[in-house]
């Protein structure tokens, strides 16, 4: 029977009847001595090509450290800047508020001499204009009383 007419469940048969009229590589001794000197001869290539860039590596990793340190230095000294900055400005907006608060205490309250004598001064000019007024007035209103008075109503 040929395998390729095979059926059914066997099928799979005919894959192994194609690998076993094959030689397989790992039955002869010269293919295993001609797989390790191929593996050494790559692995040769290979540390050949690394060779450089092992040499390189230290030194990049070195440098790339280095400049991430400066980086991080830069970073925090402006952070340290940043902050100074504000507390300047803090203090600032702080002294101005300070400032503004005493202002308007003084204006409102200040001290209580200047306080009295600017009221004692406006309390003596509104007298002042009452008994201007009064004088103008009073003998007109004195008038006006002697009629009413002696004035008789049947």
């Amino acid at each position: 029977m040929n395998p390729k007419e095979r059926s059914g469940p066997y099928k799979a048969n005919i894959a192994v009847d194609l690998l076993n009229s094959v030689r397989r590589p790992g039955r002869s001794s010269r293919w295993k001595e001609r797989l390790a000197q191929m593996a050494s001869q790559e692995l040769n290539e290979l540390k050949a090509h690394a060779s450089p860039v092992n040499k390189l590596l230290p030194s990049l990793i070195c440098r790339s450290l280095s400049s991430w340190e400066s980086i991080l230095q830069v970073k925090l000294t402006r952070l340290k800047q940043a902050k100074e900055e504000a507390e300047r400005e803090v203090k600032l907006y702080h002294s101005n508020m300070e400032a503004a608060h005493q202002k308007k205490i003084s204006e409102t309250s200040g001290s209580s001499g200047s306080n009295v004598k600017r009221l004692d001064e406006e309390t003596a000019m509104r007298i002042q204009s009452l008994k201007e007024s009064a004088s103008r007035v009073s003998s007109d209103v004195v008038a006006m009383l002697i009629k009413h008075v002696t004035a008789v109503e049947a």
